[in-house]
């Protein structure tokens, strides 16, 4: 009689007078003497025949069904600690994987965030924002005085002088416009060019001061004003300009100093552009003066603008102030000096003058009897 052998492990045998086992599939097991197989549980796996145990699925991979010849790996955005497990877990907040399979989450790195759970990657922060640290869901602002032009990144800058930024979360700072300065860095506003100062460039970390010739009385100008015609600014950061004086003029704007009135002119006015010449009958002989001189008697002047007056020739005289002209000696007088108030009077018994009326004495013609009024005898 024949003794039956016993199914080894692996192997099973459902029906009676059999010469042989039979292997369990893929995706079962069984112990020996086995009658059937038993299908692999979940989180386990078997990818061969005849075995008499099933595998664990390894850490990063699971298996949530029975009977299965492989484990599945996690997929990107999750991952799996341990072996034999059904699930994978998402990658929480802060965390990302981006490789299948993995049994750990990593970290986002400073400059980067991840809000969601179950993400392949991490987010750039914006610019206008930063990260210092690793893990984080979100980016932190730039504080007003800051900014961040580039993506990714652990910090923001200090915005330069010249440069201002009143607002949080921002790429760019802001030039400080003209009329205003910025000489400190990480400031939130520009200060104002005051009065005697002007700025005429963007972004700058000083103002300028006005010129000699200029001034400027407002704050936060681009530009200082040229002083007008009659006045004048000898000094830097002027906020006004200056008379000119009587006796001075400018007749050019933008000036540091006044013009002094030249000799034969006046001006009796400050805050003029011109002097005035002296008129008819006046003169004066030094500059930077308020008023003419009168021609003295035995003096005149014709002219405008004039220094001297000139004294009356001989045979002529002048007895009054301020005269155009001299006037000529009357009838039976003469002078034969020039300067003179008067004529003199002929004397002794020859009591006629010349034709220039400079002498008495001397032989007439008839037109000059007639021009001395003598009676013709």
């Amino acid at each position: 009689m024949k003794v039956c052998s016993k199914c080894s492990a692996g192997t099973f045998q459902n029906k009676i007078g059999q010469s042989s086992c039979n292997q369990c599939g893929a995706g079962t097991y069984s112990k020996a003497e086995a009658v059937s197989c038993t299908s692999c549980n979940t989180g386990e796996y078997q990818p061969d025949a005849g075995k008499s145990k099933c595998l664990v699925c390894i850490p990063g991979s699971y298996q949530d069904k029975t009977g299965q010849t492989n484990c599945i790996q996690c997929p990107t955005g999750t991952y799996q600690p341990d072996g034999g497990k059904t699930e994978c877990f998402s990658c929480p907040p802060g965390n990302y994987q981006n490789e299948t399979g993995k049994p750990t989450c990593k970290t986002c790195d400073p400059g980067t965030y991840q809000s969601e759970s179950k993400k392949p990657r991490c987010l750039p922060c914006p610019s206008g924002m930063y990260q210092p640290d690793q893990e984080q869901t979100s980016c932190l602002s730039c504080t007003p005085g800051y900014h961040q032009d580039q993506t990714s990144q652990t910090e923001c800058k200090k915005c330069a002088s010249g440069t201002y930024q009143p607002q949080a979360e921002q790429a760019q700072c802001l030039a400080c416009p003209k009329g205003m300065y910025q000489p400190n860095q990480e400031q939130t506003s520009c200060l104002t060019c005051t009065s005697g100062y002007h700025q005429d460039q963007t972004g700058q970390t000083e103002c300028k001061k006005c010129v000699p010739g200029t001034y400027q009385p407002q704050s936060e100008q681009a530009q200082c004003l040229a002083c007008p015609k009659g006045k004048y600014q000898p000094n830097e950061g002027g906020t006004n300009c200056l008379s000119c004086l009587k006796g001075s003029y400018q007749d050019l704007t933008g000036q540091s100093s006044c013009k002094t009135c030249n000799a034969g002119t006046f001006q009796n006015v400050s805050n003029q552009a011109q002097c005035i010449a002296c008129s008819p009958g006046m003169r004066q002989p030094n500059q930077g003066r308020f008023k003419c001189l009168s021609c003295s008697p035995g003096h005149y002047q014709a002219g405008t603008g004039k220094s001297s007056c000139e004294q009356c020739d001989p045979g002529t005289y002048q007895n009054a102030w301020k005269q155009t002209r001299c006037l000529s000696c009357p009838s039976n007088q003469y002078q034969d000096q020039s300067g003179q108030v008067e004529c003199k009077v002929c004397t002794g018994t020859n009591k006629c003058v010349n034709s220039q009326k400079t002498a008495c004495g001397g032989n007439f013609s008839l037109i000059e009897y007639f021009a001395q009024n003598i009676p013709y005898e």
